[in-house]
């Protein structure tokens, strides 16, 4: 059985010093059937060419935005994206090589519309600095607790 496409939506302005480490994290993924959308929003500093340095990656796509903000990012990846699953990433944050491969499987077995998971901070951006922590981010929220 195929698995599922996954299209991971990522806008990116002026995030050069972090592109390069959340673009290599969905690289490293242990599922194999993603694809990559980056969305530049007119960065100042050097975020767009360190996003086309990927691009060999045939599931790696890059694009210009309009300095629109990141919504409007995130809309125009999703217009290009062919996935069946939509997974929004910023281009600050880094994926566990395993995070999608784990998560497919429980949005499969517990159909829902939004799934999300534990996040962690780092400390002046080292991730072996990261401490993680257990939290309670699989459940069923009520209209009103969002």
């Amino acid at each position: 059985m195929q698995q599922p496409l996954v299209s991971i939506l990522m806008p990116v302005h002026n995030a050069a010093p972090y592109l390069r480490a959340s673009i290599e994290s969905v690289s490293a993924q242990s599922y194999a059937n993603w694809e990559l959308i980056v969305v530049d929003d007119h960065s100042d500093d050097t975020s767009l060419s360190v996003a086309q340095e990927f691009t060999s990656e045939p599931r790696i796509t890059v694009l210009a935005g309009s300095n629109h903000g990141a919504s409007a990012c995130r809309n125009q990846a999703f217009l290009a994206s062919k996935g069946d699953f939509v997974k929004f990433l910023d281009a600050d944050d880094i994926l566990s090589e395993t995070h999608i491969e784990q998560q497919v499987p429980a949005v499969i077995e517990n159909p829902m519309q939004v799934a999300c998971s534990a996040w962690t901070r780092f400390e002046h951006a080292i991730p072996d600095r990261a401490i993680l922590t257990p939290d309670s981010s699989w459940r069923t929220l009520e209209p009103l607790d969002w």
